[in-house]
């Protein structure tokens, strides 16, 4: 019965049954894309809670490492009063021989900054020397920053000084000679020298100037060189106003690195800092929408070869 009406209706009503199909049809289809785009918006959001738990657990690794080393020190200072009151009293000439003996005519005097020997330099700043794209002073710093010298370090009754394996001073509740942070609060960045504040010295802490900002990106530097040419290479590549952007319609931001030291496109700040530049300068474009179309982009810029390889640094 239903195919005999359907047999008697005219042809404009048949076109007109088929039209409402077809916009039925483009409606479904709508939606799904929609439906695709807010999943695709959720997992990027996921992503940023999971990079900020994972900053979150470094911060308190940090702080458990630099609370264990005062504990250490203040374990050290016992042990050396313990022995000190135990100890025989020494041998006058024994005694005498610790003072500081008068400089004799002809002796040279002691430095009195820490010396660098010119044939000695650790394996990051002998590859870095060849992969950097700037000549370097004297310093081992690029010659468009300012030259820093080293401080000679103050003995401390009890106290410890650490170096880091380029026999770079570390500051007391610091890990590392230097430190980026690449995103701030404010999405500001800034170079550190400590981890933690330490008024005397009037140094800033890294970890004081994040607090309370838990969509952080750092990293800790072997040298303070190497960090001033990377914190350099950020700013005149715009990888600092790269990492500034925010998404304007709450969609997913992916980050397209054609030059670097692994071209591709990232999902993540984190991702694109840590993989695709190392922490250092390059070429990257953010990209607002989906995964398929940023990788079709990406590829139309590989066949035109557009795409330059960095070499990698090795132990940072």
């Amino acid at each position: 019965m239903v195919a005999d009406n359907k047999a008697q209706l005219s042809p404009s009503k048949l076109s007109r049954v088929d039209a409402i199909r077809q916009a039925l049809l483009a409606a479904e289809e709508t939606g799904k894309r929609q439906h695709d785009g807010t999943a695709l918006g959720e997992a990027a959001i996921a992503a940023e809670h999971a990079q900020r738990n994972a900053t979150t657990a470094e911060e308190h690794v940090e702080d458990c490492l630099a609370d264990f080393e005062k504990s250490v020190q203040k374990f050290d200072t016992s042990i050396a009063y313990v022995r000190e009151a135990f100890s025989p009293p020494p041998p006058t000439d024994q005694y005498m021989s610790g003072l500081p003996q008068t400089p004799r005519r002809g002796d040279s005097p002691a430095p009195s900054t820490p010396s660098r020997s010119k044939n000695k330099t650790s394996k990051i700043e002998e590859i870095e020397e060849i992969d950097s794209e700037k000549p370097l002073d004297k310093d081992g710093i690029g010659t468009s920053t300012k030259s820093i010298v080293p401080v000679s370090p103050q003995p401390v009754p009890g106290g410890v000084i650490r170096f880091s394996p380029s026999k770079e001073v570390v500051e007391e509740g610091s890990n590392f000679p230097a430190y980026i942070v690449y995103s701030g609060p404010n999405r500001d960045h800034r170079m550190f020298y400590a981890w933690r504040t330490i008024i005397d010295k009037g140094l800033d802490g890294a970890k004081d100037w994040m607090m309370g900002n838990p969509d952080t990106l750092y990293k800790g530097f072997p040298t303070k060189a190497l960090a001033h040419r990377y914190y350099q290479e950020c700013e005149e590549d715009g990888v600092f106003d790269a990492l500034k952007v925010i998404s304007r319609n709450r969609r997913q931001l992916l980050y397209i690195v054609t030059r670097g030291v692994v071209p591709g496109v990232y999902d993540s700040r984190f991702e694109l800092m840590r993989d695709g530049l190392q922490w250092k300068g390059g070429e990257v474009t953010v990209f607002e929408g989906n995964k398929q179309d940023a990788d079709s982009l990406f590829q139309m810029w590989k066949e035109q070869g557009r795409l330059v390889r960095r070499k990698k640094t090795i132990g940072l």
